[in-house]
């Protein structure tokens, strides 16, 4: 309801409860079809899967939003790839 209140079209809406270990495969296949990914990574994520997921959000033109919560603090990180036109 809070999402709809900010104008978030709710049958546009993706939602991945808890991928856990799978997290940089469900936010690419999002990524995949959504312009806009919303995520709480988990934490230790492995340097290069961080740079495969980069590399997908680069391509996919997606903004990721990641929710990144270290030792009781929570942060976000936002990666973002202006999508591209051509012409």
């Amino acid at each position: 309801a809070a999402a709809a209140g900010y104008g978030l079209d709710l049958r546009r809406l993706v939602v991945a409860d808890d991928p856990g270990e799978h997290f940089a495969e469900v936010v690419t296949a999002m990524a995949s079809v959504c312009p806009v990914v919303l995520a709480a990574a988990p934490a230790g994520m492995p340097p290069r899967s961080l740079d495969r997921l980069a590399a997908h959000l680069r391509r996919a033109g997606t903004v990721l939003m990641a929710l990144i919560t270290s030792c009781g603090v929570s942060c976000s990180r936002v990666w973002e790839s202006p999508r591209t036109t051509d012409g």
